[in-house]
């Protein structure tokens, strides 16, 4: 093990290999002659983290398909409103008082 990453890994353990969660640095792992630490970042949700993510309006580590669950949501919401409006307002509606109108 003296080896492996320059003798990092005997120096520092398994922050030499990956960063911890809730960590991160440009490398994701400690590395330098002087052992550059992995900073800390609760947003930072991998192990070997590259970037403390910035806040978004999904949340911070978020999966990537989630914004598509998210806007998928949305959309069948829509439609079922959009729907169920278009229900209401057809069966209040007097198409023969109005008949004039569709011809």
């Amino acid at each position: 093990m003296t080896d492996w990453n320059d003798g990092m890994v005997e120096k520092y353990g398994c922050d030499a290999l990956m960063c911890p969660m809730g960590t991160y640095n440009d490398f994701g792992r400690r590395y330098g002659s002087s052992g550059i630490a992995c900073e800390k970042c609760r947003r930072a949700t991998y192990y070997g983290s590259i970037e403390c993510r910035k806040k978004t309006m999904l949340g911070s580590g978020s999966h990537p398909l989630q914004k598509l669950v998210v806007l998928s949501a949305g959309l069948t919401i829509a439609v079922v409103l959009v729907k169920k409006l278009w229900v209401v307002l057809n069966q209040n509606f007097d198409f023969e008082r109005h008949a004039g109108l569709y011809s």
